[in-house]
């Protein structure tokens, strides 16, 4: 596609691989942290792992907000822009990480807020230790990765990698009534992710850009700007998703049975930091791609 092609050279160009890259070490470490538990990581050391797991991402976003001021300005504003090969490029899809005056601050938050949860959730005496450990440092992943992607597929997937431990958590640790609770919350944030997947593959595939890059596609759409008609079609769906997700009324019946029953921990990184998806795919993506 020549648009892609001649929009992704100069990304390329201006993005070499850093050495050290704090956004991917705060998305990668609860990951990684979490695997270790998940393959059977002696009981003395799940809590060791777990205080790394949630410190280490706390500790990379007090970084980059302590460096973002002076950090070199790249397209659209960003800073701290790196890309990663996922052997599925052929396809559009790379993982592409970086932040700018929006993303930024919410990737502090849940670097903060996770950290908050995450000593709670050590102190609480929960049963099942080591799955609740294991739950909430993949959700913290699936968060700092939720504001540090600059591709728009990556984006939606660290969305679900953070929500699908939200539900078993409320199954499994939650309050009265978790199992009424945790299947409204499937049923109606299923349905508001599934909307907003149709909007954003919508996007993609009329654009006409060479990938899911969010950069590439605002280039894109900037200079074949989609018919009005599309646009309102598309913003629809996405209002509609992003709206469920971030329990706007009518469709926020869910919120207060969910939060209600959720174990604590939970409660916080998904109404603390999680639920932002909503708000911030609306303002982040929806708006400059669909004026």
């Amino acid at each position: 596609d020549p648009v892609g092609v001649r929009l992704g050279r100069p990304l390329t160009q201006a993005m070499i691989m850093q050495s050290f890259d704090p956004l991917l070490v705060a998305v990668a470490a609860p990951l990684l942290l979490a695997t270790a538990i998940a393959l059977g990581a002696p009981k003395r050391w799940v809590v060791r792992l777990a205080y790394a797991g949630f410190a280490v991402p706390a500790l990379m976003a007090f970084l980059v907000w302590w460096q973002f001021a002076g950090a070199p300005r790249e397209v659209h504003g960003y800073a701290f822009l790196s890309s990663y090969s996922t052997g599925l490029d052929r396809f559009g899809i790379g993982l592409k990480l970086g932040l700018n005056g929006i993303s930024l601050p919410l990737f502090v938050l849940a670097g903060f807020v996770g950290l908050a949860a995450g000593l709670y959730a050590i102190q609480s005496g929960a049963e099942r230790m080591k799955t609740y450990l294991l739950l909430l440092l993949v959700m913290q992943a699936g968060l700092m990765g939720m504001f540090a992607s600059v591709d728009v597929f990556f984006f939606y997937f660290f969305h679900e990698l953070a929500l699908i431990p939200t539900f078993i958590m409320v199954g499994i640790w939650g309050g009265r009534d978790r199992s009424y609770a945790a299947m409204t919350m499937t049923i109606y944030l299923t349905l508001g992710a599934m909307l907003s997947l149709i909007g954003l593959i919508a996007i993609y595939a009329k654009s006409g850009a060479s990938s899911f890059d969010l950069l590439v596609l605002r280039d894109a759409l900037a200079s074949r700007p989609l018919g009005a008609t599309v646009e309102n079609h598309v913003f629809g769906l996405l209002l509609f998703g992003f709206g469920i997700l971030v329990s706007l009324w009518p469709f926020h019946s869910w919120a207060p049975l969910g939060y209600g029953a959720a174990p604590s921990s939970a409660a916080m990184l998904h109404a603390g930091v999680l639920k932002k998806f909503g708000l911030y795919g609306l303002i982040q993506i929806a708006l400059p791609l669909l004026p």
